[in-house]
């Protein structure tokens, strides 16, 4: 563990992968550039309000921003995964071989009671 796909450099500190072994989850870890950032964020947007404008409650309308079927088959989602940066810091959690079998992108819209 520690040393992916050729690049020889690991994505993650000795304290972050102790942090993981003892925890189980990391926080905060930086994966875009600002620029990805913005652009993966008005995606979100697009995606969402595509969502969410089709709901017929204010209910379903919350529904809609939690749910989203085969999100791997959002270009978002999809881009977000295979990210350099996503894959590395995996790579340094679970060694090269991996899968990812699914994600979930997280929305709470304003004033969603849940």
């Amino acid at each position: 563990r520690g040393v992916r796909g050729g690049e020889g450099v690991p994505a993650l500190r000795g304290d972050q992968l102790r942090d993981f072994e003892e925890k189980g989850f990391l926080l905060g870890l930086p994966v875009l550039d600002a620029p990805e950032l913005e652009s993966a964020r008005a995606e979100f947007e697009e995606l969402l309000q595509a969502r969410v404008e089709r709901a017929p409650s204010e209910e379903a309308r919350f529904r809609a921003a939690h749910t989203l079927s085969r999100p791997l088959h959002q270009d978002l989602v999809a881009k977000l995964v295979h990210h350099r940066r996503t894959v590395q810091i995996i790579e340094d959690l679970l060694g090269p071989q991996f899968v990812c079998w699914s994600a979930h992108l997280f929305c709470k819209l304003p004033g969603d009671p849940t």
